[in-house]
């Protein structure tokens, strides 16, 4: 309620929503359910860490791999990739041209999640 009655009003944004959250989170943690130990901070931190960019690429990932693929588009690019060679220095140098020319028109992230389907054939 806090957090989106804040953003509704105009009050915080969406990335200061996110601070908020994390601020309300440890109150509630350490005052109200008494739960949350100081000491247990540094260990909570790592965790986040280490899960956030992990979770950041799997969930869009996740979604190509696993959406029905009534084309398979990704089993007609392996198709075609073994058609130009079968030397997998020709086919890495193919893939790599067509991530290129990719990133020429969008940035990093969006670029490799389009492009992983089509090379996890492979």
């Amino acid at each position: 309620m806090i957090i989106i009655g804040g953003m509704l009003g105009g009050v915080f944004t969406p990335t200061e929503a996110a601070a908020v959250a994390t601020a309300y989170g440890l109150f509630v943690g350490f005052v109200i359910y008494q739960e949350l130990k100081v000491s247990a901070l540094p260990r909570i931190c790592y965790k986040v860490l280490i899960s956030t960019p992990r979770d950041v690429y799997r969930g869009p990932g996740q979604s190509l791999y696993l959406c029905p693929d009534p084309g398979k588009a990704s089993e007609l690019a392996a198709n075609f990739l073994f058609n130009i060679s079968s030397s997998a220095t020709i086919i890495m140098l193919v893939i790599l041209i067509f991530i290129i020319i990719l990133g020429m028109f969008l940035s990093t992230t969006p670029a490799l999640i389009l492009s992983i389907p089509f090379s996890f054939p492979l």
